[in-house]
């Protein structure tokens, strides 16, 4: 009987390492998850910054172009009313002198 004693109380032992040996390893693949998720929530938010930079960036060069395309354009209209103002007169004269020629 000593016999059986000693092999169920080894098998409950046995048991025991087991159950403990499965929530060590049930403990592993928690802690395994939750660091993968931390890494990829690290990963995303590091993406997330470089997008964001990256558009920042791209919203000031496309500033930069319009201001500069606005700068462009009201320079060209001065140099026309520029131009205007020295020659309108003439040209008026002109057109109506065709005009009344005709």
């Amino acid at each position: 009987m000593d016999f059986l004693r000693e092999i169920i109380t080894m098998d409950k032992a046995a048991g025991a390492r087991v159950e403990k040996a499965v929530a060590k390893q049930k403990q592993r693949t928690d802690e395994f998850g939750e660091n993968s998720a931390r890494a990829r929530e690290q990963m995303l938010e590091a993406e997330r910054r470089q997008n964001a930079e990256f558009k920042q960036e791209q919203e000031s060069r496309l500033s930069e172009k319009q201001k500069n395309a606005e700068l462009a354009l009201k320079t060209r209209i001065e140099a026309l009313d520029k131009r205007f103002a020295e020659n309108g007169e003439r040209w008026r004269a002109e057109i109506l002198k065709r005009i009344t020629e005709e």
